[in-house]
């Protein structure tokens, strides 16, 4: 997650920070998953009830489990990435502003188990 080069209190670490975009096509070719925090066009934002950025606070809460809808201790990284997008979308809409996670993965694979 960015905050493109700005502090919790908007004071800026790096001037003239940009979005940074991946080329999916050496993401796919290395079996590399990336989960981005917001789309191409967005930024990142925090989620002050939590102390965190917003996609680190779901990110997290669906590795510690919330993430595994079908109860069989194990998180994909298909069940992660449909938890943090549904969590982010919404709880960004509510505050009045769009963020919307991306994925960029060959398959879906086992991240968290226990």
């Amino acid at each position: 997650a960015c905050f493109t080069g700005q502090t919790r209190q908007g004071e800026i670490l790096l001037a003239s920070a940009k979005n940074i975009n991946i080329a999916i096509e050496d993401t796919l070719k290395n079996n590399l998953t990336i989960f981005n925090s917001s789309d191409i066009s967005e930024f990142s934002t925090d989620y002050d009830r939590a102390n965190h950025g917003l996609f680190s606070y779901f990110l997290m809460k669906g590795m510690e489990g919330e993430a595994d809808t079908n109860n069989d201790k194990s998180i994909t990284t298909n069940e992660l990435f449909s938890y943090v997008k549904s969590n982010v979308s919404q709880s960004a809409l509510e505050i009045g502003i769009n963020q919307n996670p991306s994925l960029v993965s060959m398959e879906d694979k086992v991240l968290v188990n226990w």
